[in-house]
């Protein structure tokens, strides 16, 4: 019976410091997957640039989706006087100016700037919408750093997460809008201007 009795506690506690041995391998186990999958969702974590904050027609995503967004960012940058594109080239790339200040062109010889771009300005947001050539060239006044996304990468953008790509849409062409608007108020300007100046002439010569 005493011998029976040893064997049966000997195989008890060998079963006990298997068990606990067995829990201890389980909790190894258990914190290594818990890392490893820490490091799988920090490998999947959408890291993104937060000046594009600032940027108006991104200002209404939310921050998961402005890094989503970012994801399909390539960065240029230019040299003070770097030719960025040249008008009549393919309007295939949207540009946000992040750094630095840019010119654009009117004429092919370069020679008359109708506007200068800031930080967080943007450009070639039509080419998002209709196949299309440059309208005008633009050279960077300064070092300047801008990021570029093809329409390519836009277009898959907007089928992968449609609810992101129509909020991107709808700014854009509120933004599109607003400059028609200025754009027909300088031109209402300038002929008035103009008459003006015709008028003063013909009463000259009279």
């Amino acid at each position: 019976n005493i011998l029976e009795f040893i064997k049966l506690a000997l195989f008890v506690r060998i079963n006990v410091w298997a068990l606990l041995k067995l829990d201890q391998v389980k909790l190894s186990l258990g914190a290594i997957s818990t890392d490893i999958f820490k490091k799988i969702l920090n490998k999947k974590k959408v890291i993104f640039d937060e000046r594009l904050m600032d940027v108006p027609f991104l200002k209404n995503l939310k921050p998961r989706e402005l890094g989503l967004f970012n994801q399909m960012i390539y960065k240029r940058t230019y040299k003070k006087g770097e030719m960025i594109f040249k008008k009549d080239y393919p309007n295939v790339v949207l540009y946000i100016l992040m750094k630095g200040v840019v010119e654009i062109l009117l004429n092919k010889d370069n020679s008359t700037v109708i506007a200068e771009l800031q930080p967080y300005s943007f450009f070639g947001e039509l080419g998002m919408y209709i196949d299309t050539k440059r309208s005008a060239s633009v050279i960077s006044k300064t070092d300047a750093e801008l990021y570029a996304v093809s329409k390519d990468e836009f277009k898959h953008f907007v089928d992968t997460f449609p609810k992101i790509g129509v909020k991107i849409l709808y700014t854009l062409g509120q933004n599109m809008s607003r400059d028609i608007i200025r754009s027909n108020e300088r031109l209402k300007d300038y002929e008035l201007k103009l008459n003006k100046k015709i008028s003063n002439h013909d009463n000259i010569e009279i």
